[in-house]
C-alpha cells in the first residue's frame, strides 16, 4: 500500500490527504509517514485512543516538512467541540462533558467500524476523577 500511496502523491499532489481508513486501533503511521515524506498535510478520522496519542512521535518529522498531522478528527470531537464552543460564554467553568453517540439504526455498520467497537469490549476504561473503573 505505502508504494502504491508514494507513487499515487507523486503523480496527483494533493495538498492534504484524509484518512478514512479503520479501524485505527492496531494500525501503524505508515500512511502519515508517506504523506509526510511527500510534504502533504495528513488528517485521519481515528478514535482509537493509543493510535491518537501516539501520532505526536511523528510531530518532529511533520514541523520539518511544514506540513500538518491531525489525528482524531471524528465525529465526537468535532461535535463536543462545537457544542463547547458554542455554548463557552453561558458557563464561567465546565468541569466535565458527558455525551454519547450512535448510529442510525438504519445506518450500515462496515467492518472497520464494527472491529473498532470490538476492540473496547471488556477492557477497563480511565477513571476520570474519582470514579469507579468501567469496562466498555
Amino acid at each position: 500500500v505505502n508504494k502504491e500511496l508514494n507513487e499515487q502523491l507523486k503523480i496527483l499532489k494533493p495538498s492534504v490527504v484524509i484518512n478514512t481508513c479503520g479501524p485505527f486501533q492496531n494500525a501503524d503511521y505508515a500512511v502519515a509517514k508517506t504523506c509526510i515524506e511527500n510534504k502533504v498535510h495528513y488528517i485521519d478520522l481515528a478514535d482509537g485512543r493509543d493510535f491518537v496519542c501516539g501520532i505526536t512521535a511523528l510531530d518532529a518529522m511533520a514541523k520539518q516538512n511544514d506540513v500538518l498531522v491531525v489525528s482524531g478528527a471524528s465525529t465526537v470531537p468535532g461535535l463536543s467541540s462545537a457544542v463547547l464552543k458554542n455554548f463557552k460564554g453561558e458557563f464561567s467553568i465546565i468541569d466535565s462533558l458527558v455525551y454519547g453517540i450512535t448510529p442510525g439504526q438504519k445506518t450500515p455498520r462496515g467492518l472497520a467500524t464494527t472491529q473498532g467497537v470490538l476492540s473496547y469490549l471488556g477492557k477497563p476504561l480511565k477513571k476520570s476523577g474519582d470514579s469507579k473503573i468501567r469496562y466498555g
